[in-house]
């Protein structure tokens, strides 16, 4: 009954999303959270170290800036499927799955540069999908290129999602000279401004480089899992993998388009986990990211698994244990 009124994309729905969103959102507000500065927090790049000088050191004021942005993600995601259209139903389904997502780890709702550089991947998947049987020159991967640079701006580590732009070219439309060319301007208009900006603040042009360098190799603190918490990623784990293992035939029998686009989210997921695994300044924060294609993933799971029982079971379990350990947070 739950999933079947959630996967809907009436008002209704879109009322319930905002309400399950505050109820889970709601432990950070009363429990604040992230004491200890972050590497991010006190060498941040440019874009976010804007974002936290408009925030202020108001803690509330940064938590609602990030509920808000969460919020505009879900949307988003919504907004993109309509455009596509790789998960053929109209459901409201994937923003319902990122709000429950961005509830796992309570330590991390705080206003971070993760959220901020997810918006402007999922805009940057939308430009890259644009191109699709697009004749002529694709303006829109510039675009691409420049959205990528810009959240890189927020979040250092967002830098090894410009791979994507190479992947999307090549899988989208036939690779050319010219479509690389226009991407690696779109990459390298961003911060030439900003070198500019620095330049003329007599800072030294080569100041964002720097700071770039020094977010890549910071050090994040271990997040230790542990109990309750530990079961419940153990059984997400499970269910992202059931929901991959459905989505494959689909690969092979899909229209192109939507093949291409779950093609695109794969490589997204692939590049947060490498560099989850192998970058010392990566944490649990990534499931900003690693959040947008295992929403697409689940949703479609949960929208075309035949034992609709099954998938009415699997997401109220969802949905049940992500409330509980924001339960657990306020106790």
């Amino acid at each position: 009954m739950l999933l079947r009124i959630l996967r809907g994309t009436g008002p209704g729905v879109v009322i319930l999303i905002i309400i399950i969103a505050i109820l889970l959102w709601i432990s950070p507000f009363v429990n604040p959270h992230h004491t200890t500065e972050l590497y991010y927090d006190t060498d941040p790049m440019p874009l976010y170290a804007l974002l936290r000088a408009i925030t202020g050191s108001s803690y509330a004021v940064g938590l609602i800036f990030a509920f808000s942005m969460m919020l505009l993600m879900a949307y988003l995601l919504v907004s993109f499927n309509t455009s596509v259209i790789f998960i053929s139903e109209r459901t409201f389904l994937p923003a319902v799955v990122y709000v429950l997502l961005s509830a796992l780890f309570p330590a991390f709702q705080v206003l971070n540069p993760v959220l901020p550089a997810a918006l402007f991947l999922v805009l940057a998947a939308g430009k890259i999908m644009k191109t699709y049987r697009l004749q002529g020159i694709a303006y829109d991967l510039f675009d691409a290129g420049f959205l990528i640079s810009t959240g890189c701006l927020f979040y250092a580590n967002f830098i090894w999602f410009g791979a994507l732009l190479i992947i999307g070219i090549i899988l989208i439309r036939p690779a050319g000279l010219r479509e690389f060319f226009i991407a690696l301007t779109g990459m390298v208009t961003p911060f030439a401004l900003t070198s500019g900006f620095y330049y003329v603040l007599d800072k030294g042009p080569e100041t964002v480089f720097l700071i770039l360098e020094r977010s890549i190799t910071g050090d994040m603190p271990n997040y230790t899992l542990e109990g309750f918490s530990l079961v419940v990623l153990i059984l997400m784990g499970l269910f992202i993998l059931f929901s991959i293992l459905h989505l494959l035939p689909v690969l092979n029998t899909g229209k192109i388009s939507s093949r291409k686009t779950f093609l695109l989210l794969f490589w997204i997921l692939f590049i947060a986990g490498t560099i989850f695994i192998l970058s010392p300044s990566v944490s649990v924060d990534i499931i900003w990211l690693a959040g947008i294609p295992v929403s697409y993933f689940l949703a479609h799971f949960l929208v075309f698994l035949r034992r609709k029982v099954i998938a009415e079971i699997s997401f109220a379990l969802f949905f049940l244990l992500v409330f509980l350990i924001q339960i657990l947070e306020l106790v």
